[in-house]
């Protein structure tokens, strides 16, 4: 019996069998799918999968999410190649999707991310007990400890970049109470002087992308006099799987911190 899926762009892949060997092009669904061995094999990551750490050194290395080494990925004749609408191209999803199956995410809410985990652990056939997406449920409907006020996320600098209000990280920032300053969608551009006019109550400077550092929160500290600024975890606020689970613990104890 053939096995039947639909990605996150309601693209229909069909298969003769569950599938095995993958490849992903997501830093952090290779994370989620790390989960998943051995009852698959996580064939092919990218040089930005760090997570976990094996990753790097155990799976074939296949370019760079933007810069995917096409030609590897297809002499490793992988059963299903799992991308992400925003963080690849679209042209060489097209060009590898010729060869082999390639299941599309689009994650912009925390819920996208929950069906996400779910769909997958389905087309993969992940045994129940192997399964985490019960766990990010349970996660995900738990409230955190009382918090109000704007924030702008900040994830890049030179141009200054930030979450708009469209966005995975900015899903999480609702989640725990804050209101994103943004009315933007994706990733807009902003200057200091922008966020000192707009006066939010804090400024997140993001570990990834861009790896803000303390020097960089005591600049925007001398030019926003009136916010709060704090670095933040990247990969709690922007990554989707596996670490959801750990996320609310981390923002629980962002929130003491703010409110402290």
């Amino acid at each position: 019996m053939g096995v039947k899926t639909v990605d996150q762009l309601n693209n229909e892949l069909l298969f003769s069998s569950f599938p095995k060997r993958i490849i992903s092009l997501v830093p952090s669904i290779s994370e989620l799918l790390a989960q998943y061995e051995p009852y698959i094999q996580l064939i092919g990551v990218t040089r930005f999968c760090e997570y976990p750490k094996r990753l790097r050194v155990e799976k074939v290395i296949i370019g760079g999410t933007k810069d995917p080494d096409i030609k590897k990925i297809l002499a490793l004749k992988p059963d299903l190649i799992i991308a992400n609408k925003e963080e690849n191209n679209k042209e060489d999803i097209e060009q590898l999707n010729q060869s082999a199956p390639v299941w599309i995410s689009d994650i912009n809410t925390l819920h996208d991310a929950s069906k996400m985990i779910e769909r997958i652990e389905e087309l993969l056939d992940i045994p129940l007990e192997q399964q985490i997406s019960p766990a990010v449920k349970h996660e995900l409907n738990k409230s955190f400890d009382n918090i109000s006020g704007t924030v702008a996320y900040v994830i890049w600098q030179n141009p200054i970049m930030i979450a708009g209000n469209d966005t995975y990280i900015s899903s999480w920032l609702k989640k725990i109470g804050l209101e994103n300053i943004s009315n933007k969608n994706r990733y807009p551009e902003v200057s200091l002087e922008w966020l000192n006019q707009n006066n939010p109550d804090y400024i997140f400077l993001s570990s990834e992308p861009y790896p803000f550092k303390e020097k960089n929160r005591l600049e925007f500290e001398s030019l926003c006099k009136h916010s709060k600024i704090h670095l933040v975890d990247g990969r709690m606020f922007s990554w989707y799987g596996k670490a959801m689970l750990e996320a609310p613990e981390y923002l629980s104890h962002l929130i003491r911190k703010l409110t402290a």
